[in-house]
């Protein structure tokens, strides 16, 4: 591959995305007063497919609680996808 078709390609590829960490500040912000319960977790795609998670909490028991919550969202979804044809 000559150096020109190098570039021509790198110039093609998405660039992979970061998500500004300013803005999972503000939504975590938003999220409650500051005597509330406040958490975020944000998951997003980037250009490339690479999964990325952001989290944000004021304290363990809340990240325990989303994480729970994440858990149970995962098993529902799973359980509409139903039975595979190996099982």
């Amino acid at each position: 591959m000559s150096k020109k078709q190098a570039q021509k390609e790198s110039k093609d590829e998405p660039k992979d995305f970061i998500f500004p960490t300013e803005l999972v500040e503000q939504v975590y912000e938003i999220s409650g007063g500051a005597d509330a319960y406040k958490g975020v977790i944000l998951c997003v795609c980037s250009p490339k497919g690479t999964p990325q998670i952001y989290t944000r909490f004021d304290s363990i028991v809340t990240a325990l609680g989303m994480k729970m919550a994440i858990d149970q969202w995962l098993a529902d979804e799973e359980s509409k996808i139903g039975p595979t044809e190996q099982e």
